[in-house]
């Protein structure tokens, strides 16, 4: 037999895909491809391949769902309960927008939970002036015509911070009510007169003096 070679046969293209490479995230959605690989190349107008040699073909892929985070924060602090002093009080409550899922981290504190903060402290509230009058003075001033009895404010706890002021000062008098506003007695005056002349010009005769009153007697005043 004698060999003859006239021309190559066709040769068809043969290739395939490779496995799917790993997801490229962790949790959630990520994606992976495949790449088409030709082993053999088509020749002498074999059928070629329907891909070329390294064509990559992505798809979306999803492990796990991936942690979520608790997300929160507290709110503005309340008005305080007192505007002075050292009982004032104020609130404020946290609150949580995201919850945790999926194993992650949880919030310190709880959804609606308060904390409460003393407030105002360093503001002394006003302390109003309080005081009281004496009793009047059991003694009057005068024992008839008219006399006064007197009292006296004392300031049991001064004004301070603000506050009201007492309306009269500590220690001051009044002498306002009048006391023994009957008549004083008055006593009768008087004096007599010069002795008047002799009633005889010579011996024995006979001369008088009179008593004038200049200030009768009144209100029980010695006669």
């Amino acid at each position: 037999d004698l060999d003859c070679e006239t021309e190559a046969c066709p040769v068809d293209c043969e290739g395939s895909w490779s496995a799917w490479d790993a997801c490229d995230a962790s949790c959630g959605i990520g994606s992976q491809t495949k790449t088409f690989n030709v082993n053999v190349a088509a020749a002498n107008g074999g059928v070629a391949c329907p891909h070329s040699d390294g064509d990559e073909v992505p798809q979306s892929c999803e492990t796990q769902d991936c942690p979520v985070d608790c997300v929160g924060e507290w709110a503005e602090w309340g008005s305080c309960s007192e505007s002075c002093g050292q009982d004032g009080l104020r609130e404020r409550s946290f609150a949580i927008t995201v919850t945790a899922q999926f194993g992650g981290e949880v919030c310190e504190f709880n959804h609606g939970e308060t904390q409460e903060q003393q407030c105002n402290t360093e503001e002394e509230c006003p302390v109003d002036c309080c005081g009281s009058w004496s009793a009047w003075s059991a003694s009057c001033s005068a024992s008839c015509g008219g006399g006064v009895n007197v009292r006296t404010f004392n300031v049991h706890t001064a004004a301070a911070f603000g506050g009201e002021e007492c309306d009269y000062t500590d220690l001051e008098t009044d002498s306002s009510q009048t006391c023994n506003t009957q008549d004083c007695p008055i006593d009768c005056e008087g004096d007599w007169s010069a002795w008047d002349s002799c009633s005889a010009s010579c011996g024995t005769g006979s001369q008088s003096k009179t008593f004038g009153v200049t200030v009768a007697a009144q209100n029980g005043g010695a006669e």
